[in-house]
Parts: C-alpha cells; sequence; structure tokens
C-alpha cells in the first residue's frame, strides 16, 4: 500500500478528518501561495461532519505528496509556531498546556524551524473563542482575506495570526490557531524537500489530548 495511504488511514482510525495533498493545482488551492500544503480537493464540511472510509479512500494517493488534517472537527486545534529552533521554548509551551513535555502531537516542521502542537480544546461550543479571540485582534482566513472577530463564527475556515512580545522576539517569528482549516501533517513533503516528522514518537498511536480552554490566554499573550 502507498505509505501516504497507510499514514492517512492510521490518522483516520484515531478519529480524526484527512485531507489529501498533491503537487496540483486545482479550483481549491490555486490561489495558495504553497500547494503543497494545501488540498485539492474541498474539505470545508468535514470541519463539521465524520468522514467516512470511502471518503478517505476516494483521494488520490497514488499522485500524493502529503497528508493534511482538518481542525476545528471535534474541537481539534493546532498551534503553529514559526521561526523557532529552541526546543525547550517549545516544551515550556507544551508545560503550559498541561501536556508532557515529550508529548506524541508535537511535530517539526519540514522547514527544520518550526513547530506544531495538536490538542483538543474543552468548550462546548464556540462561546468561549468569542472571549478568547478579541474584538480587536484580526485574524487571517485561509482563502486570503483578514477578517475582524465579528466574522469569526460566521466564517467556515479561521486561523489566527500572533507575535511575539519584547520579551520572546528571539524565540519564535508568529504564532499560528489554526482553528477551523487544514494543517499538513506528517509524513508531508515541505518545500525543502523534507518532511515533517513527529519528534517524539514515529507516529503516534493515541489522539491528541484536551487541554483547559483557558490555558490558550497564557500563550496567545507570549
Amino acid at each position: 500500500m502507498n505509505e501516504l495511504k497507510s499514514i492517512a488511514l492510521h490518522y483516520f482510525n484515531l478519529g480524526l478528518n484527512i485531507n489529501c495533498i498533491k503537487n496540483e493545482v486545482t479550483e481549491h488551492n490555486f490561489s495558495k501561495k504553497e500547494i503543497l500544503k494545501n488540498p485539492y480537493h474541498d474539505y470545508k464540511k468535514w470541519i463539521k461532519e465524520a468522514q467516512s472510509l470511502q471518503d478517505v479512500l476516494m483521494f488520490d494517493w497514488n499522485a500524493a505528496t502529503g497528508i493534511g488534517i482538518v481542525t476545528g472537527f471535534q474541537n481539534l486545534r493546532v498551534i503553529d509556531i514559526d521561526g523557532c529552533e529552541n526546543i525547550d521554548f517549545i516544551k515550556d509551551l507544551l508545560s503550559i498546556l498541561g501536556l508532557p513535555r515529550d508529548y506524541e502531537w508535537l511535530v517539526k516542521s519540514g522547514s527544520g524551524i518550526g513547530y506544531h502542537i495538536y490538542f483538543y480544546t474543552d468548550e462546548i461550543d464556540e462561546e468561549k473563542s468569542k472571549y478568547f479571540f478579541n474584538f480587536e485582534d484580526y485574524f487571517f482566513g485561509r482563502y486570503g482575506s483578514y477578517l475582524p472577530y465579528d466574522n469569526y463564527l460566521k466564517s467556515e475556515l479561521f486561523s489566527a495570526s500572533f507575535y511575539p512580545n519584547d520579551d520572546n522576539l528571539s524565540l519564535f517569528e508568529r504564532m499560528d490557531f489554526i482553528w477551523k482549516s487544514n494543517i499538513i501533517a506528517p509524513f508531508s513533503m515541505h518545500k525543502s524537500s523534507k518532511r515533517y516528522v513527529f519528534c517524539n514518537e514515529f507516529l503516534p498511536f493515541n489522539k491528541p489530548l484536551k487541554i483547559d480552554f483557558e490555558r490558550l490566554e497564557i500563550i496567545k499573550t507570549m
């Protein structure tokens, strides 16, 4: 079986919704800067709906360059830390979030200078997000527009970008909170020709852990 297909099925069996990435321009990714990070197909319905096995098998895995995981489904979230080479800082972030410092859902980007942290949040609905994402903040819509918070609940796709305070300028360039979107997953190809990998396991055998929503407030202000 195709390696990426096998890994995608592993993620699916853990209860995650899966996307397929191809190095091919389609109507769904032509506006993206990097098609190696974006599905060649539409996936928005899977932010709210569970996929079937047939949904995953129908993707063109023979031409795939990567796997995407849908965030937002069942409150799965990812923090994407860009421009960071300090693993001790990342481990401190894990501790702040209440996660193990050797957390199995910690991913190193194919760039070599970034990390992804997967987790579930505990909100029953999206009301807690209303108080987390401040009205004055602006957030990057994955289809190319900056959206103020009052558009958040209406937006099918949503990610927020936060920048370091003065004390942490040397530690990272930016944190993206990938709230309702697609995140590129191990063992996908990066434009550097390197692959995304898990930091502490070859593959996790458990779902990401759930964190207390309030812990994210600390991360947001770093």
